[in-house]
């Protein structure tokens, strides 16, 4: 496995890129399996982040990030999970920031898995992710034909 890919740190990259727009710290932040190492690596003291759990449903991939965390020991303080998105180990409105950068197209059910992350945050926070769907990977062939596509950003309220 590469350390590093271009596109999953682009895509991590933009994600975090949006914490820049809100004045509000997140103190406690949960990020969702995907391209969690990316996440952590890119985040760079952006969203006042002072907890971060990083969680996966790969024990390997947890083992591999702890490693990783003991050779560098920068930035927020980090927990392991060993967890599923759909069935989330965290306690029910213990969040202030809940992250997924390209993890969440691979859950059964969605919408379950968006439920959790909901119940999961605070009442003012922020759930932000990027989610590869639809027509996601077509974007080269339409971008030659002439075609554009767009970034649709939306929010959800409970």
């Amino acid at each position: 496995m590469r350390e590093t890919d271009g596109l999953v740190d682009a895509v991590a990259e933009n994600l975090l890129y949006r914490l820049e727009d809100c004045r509000k710290a997140f103190p406690s932040a949960l990020c969702l399996g995907g391209s969690t190492d990316a996440v952590r690596r890119l985040l760079r003291g952006r969203g006042g982040i002072e907890s971060l759990i990083m969680m996966n449903m790969s024990a390997d991939m947890v083992k591999k990030w702890r490693e990783s965390e003991n050779a560098t020991g920068d930035g927020p303080e980090t927990h392991f999970v060993i967890g599923d998105e759909e069935f989330l180990p965290i306690k029910a409105s213990s969040q202030d920031l809940i992250m997924s950068c390209l993890g969440l197209h691979w859950t059964n059910d969605l919408p379950g898995a968006m439920i959790q992350c909901r119940l999961a945050l605070q009442p003012d926070g922020l759930f932000l992710a990027a989610i590869l769907c639809g027509e996601t990977l077509n974007f080269s062939n339409g971008t030659r034909r002439g075609h554009q596509s767009s970034n649709v950003p939306f929010s959800a309220s409970p």
